[in-house]
């Protein structure tokens, strides 16, 4: 596949695209709306992100308010399959390419080259296991995705070089108390870097010059100039930005296609604990009861009803309750302490 293959890279006015949104855009418009005859190869790589399977319960996933707090993207994806983070340490290679027919084993297609070009960088330990992943000490260094369309195979090879895993570990536990969800959980498989079994020569090198090094071992050349490369233009990415982009920027795809959940948030203030007991339906609270000892100058039924309907994120929230003097209702608490508790 590398051999008959060209780069796209994702740079715009020589502007290298790290958003995860833009990426998955420019990578749908290469795939379904651009032809060029040969395989294609989009080497890629992220600022932090979260892509979450098709059919999984995003709060049931990931550490939202630590999320929000870094800034990290979230993404759903539109295939199945678990939970993964990207950052900068991370290089995947996106493709496409001719369907030649099921008897294909299009998962070694993409992936034993990759073994083969980490073997000559040194990492001999490199081996495949299952159908999908690559591996070191049984320890996962890689991933692989494949889809099959009439007319083209897509999909993509991820290699972390060294991501923070660290973080990956508080991303993945959720910051959840009493929840009942019914989506399909992530399993966390133990991950390891590739850094440090590479040989010497390579071992220092950025993600930048990782990718180069690598791609030239794919294609078989001896430099990443010498590969064949289609740029993308201008008008390509006014029609990405037009027809492809808005679809993954989609707050109800991204975090209300999700499947019913109930939840319970609790805190003691000043004025006494406050209790919101939350069923959610697409993202959205569709049912909400207030409990606790607080005194209450008004009914919180007031509150319960102005949440209906409510996106669980903060604008939303703040949205809703922005009108109302929680202190009626509640005590010494401000709206921020509020939303921040039915976030946390």
């Amino acid at each position: 596949m590398f051999n008959e293959a060209c780069i796209i890279e994702p740079i715009r006015n020589g502007q290298v695209i790290y958003d995860t949104f833009m990426l998955h855009a420019m990578s749908a418009y290469i795939r379904d709306g651009l032809d060029l005859g040969r395989p294609v190869i989009i080497p890629v790589i992220n600022q932090p992100a979260l892509e979450i399977g098709k059919f999984q319960n995003v709060r049931s996933e990931i550490n939202l308010p630590l999320v929000e707090e870094k800034g990290i993207q979230v993404l759903r994806r539109r295939a199945g399959g678990g939970t993964i983070y990207y950052d900068k340490g991370c290089l995947a290679l996106w493709f496409k390419a001719p369907n030649e027919g099921k008897e294909r084993d299009y998962f070694d297609l993409a992936t034993q080259p990759v073994v083969e070009a980490l073997h000559q960088m040194g990492a001999t330990q490199v081996v495949k296991t299952g159908r999908n992943d690559l591996v070191i000490d049984q320890k996962k260094i890689s991933g692989t995705a494949i889809y099959t369309k009439p007319n083209y195979i897509g999909g993509g090879v991820s290699l972390l070089l060294d991501v923070d895993y660290d973080l990956i570990d508080e991303l993945l536990t959720p910051n959840v108390k009493k929840m009942q969800s019914k989506g399909i959980r992530s399993t966390r498989s133990r991950v390891t870097s590739i850094r440090p079994y590479l040989a010497e020569a390579y071992r220092d090198l950025s993600i930048e010059e990782f990718k180069k090094v690598l791609l030239s071992k794919l294609f078989k050349v001896d430099s990443y100039a010498d590969i064949p490369k289609y740029e993308l233009s201008e008008a390509d990415f006014e029609q990405i930005e037009k027809e492809y982009l808005p679809a993954y920027l989609d707050w109800d795809w991204n975090y209300g296609f999700s499947p019913r959940f109930e939840y319970n948030r609790d805190q003691h203030f000043k004025g006494g604990t406050v209790e919101f007991s939350l069923q959610i339906d697409q993202g959205k609270i569709s049912r909400c009861k207030i409990y606790g000892d607080f005194f209450s100058k008004k009914d919180p039924d007031e509150i319960e009803q102005a949440l209906i309907g409510c996106r669980l994120n903060r604008e939303s929230l703040e949205e809703a309750l922005s009108n109302y003097n929680l202190t009626d209702y509640f005590g010494s608490v401000t709206l921020d302490q509020i939303v921040s508790l039915i976030l946390s």
